[in-house]
C-alpha cells in the first residue's frame, strides 16, 4: 500500500490519447524539459514523508524564581526589622527605638588559654615523642651492628669447626692405618 504522498512516474492519470503508451508520454515530457541528468531507467523507490515532523524538545529556560520564592526573600530581609518595631504595638516606644538604635548582639570573647595550652601540652608529647624515636632509631641501629657481628663470628665458628673436623678425620685414619701396621706386625712376630 503506497501513501498519498508518494510519487510514482510510472502511472499518471491522464487518459491515453491517439494510441500513446505511458512510455512514449514520458519520453515527449522529457525531451521538453530538456537535457536530464543521468539518472538509473529503473523507477527508484520512493520514501514515505512522515506522518508527523521530527522536532527537538524545547529547550529548558531558567525559571524565574516564582512568587512565593520572592516572597520568602523579602520576608527573610524584613523580619530584623519587624522583629526590632514589634515592642511598638505593645505600646513600648523606648524599647523598640533602643531595639533599633542597639546595632545587635554583643559578640563575646572567645577564652583561648585553654586551648593554647592543650597545643603546647600536645607540642610538648610531640617533641617527647620525636626524642624517644630517635633513640629508638640508635638503638635498632646498635642491634643491626650486633647481629652483623654475631653473623660474623657464627661464620668463623663454622669454619673452625669444619677445619677441627677435617682435622679429626686425618687423625681417625692415621690411627687406623697404625693399628693396621701394628696388628701386623703382631701377626708376623707370632
Amino acid at each position: 500500500m503506497k501513501a498519498m504522498s508518494e510519487v510514482d512516474l510510472t502511472q499518471t492519470s491522464e487518459p491515453v490519447q491517439n494510441g500513446e503508451s505511458v512510455e512514449q508520454r514520458e519520453r515527449l515530457r522529457r525531451m521538453e524539459s530538456g537535457p536530464q541528468p543521468l539518472r538509473p531507467t529503473t523507477p527508484l523507490r520512493t520514501i514515505p514523508r512522515p506522518q508527523q515532523p521530527i522536532t527537538r524538545p524545547p529547550a529548558r529556560a531558567v525559571e524565574p524564581p516564582r512568587r512565593f520564592g520572592r516572597t520568602l526573600g523579602a520576608l527573610k530581609t524584613v523580619l530584623p526589622l519587624v522583629q526590632k518595631a514589634l515592642p511598638l504595638l505593645e505600646g513600648n516606644v523606648a524599647a523598640a527605638v533602643a531595639n533599633l538604635l542597639v546595632p545587635g548582639p554583643v559578640q563575646q570573647r572567645v577564652d583561648l588559654e585553654p586551648v593554647q595550652h592543650a597545643l603546647t601540652v600536645v607540642h610538648t608529647e610531640h617533641e617527647e615523642l620525636r626524642g624517644k624515636l630517635s633513640e629508638q632509631g640508635v638503638a635498632l641501629k646498635r642491634i643491626g651492628d650486633q647481629l652483623e657481628d654475631v653473623k660474623e663470628a657464627t661464620e668463623r665458628h663454622a669454619s673452625i669447626q669444619r677445619e677441627v673436623t677435617d682435622d679429626l678425620d686425618s687423625l681417625r685414619r692415621r690411627v687406623g692405618r697404625i693399628a693396621w701396621i701394628g696388628f701386623a706386625l703382631l701377626a708376623i712376630s707370632i
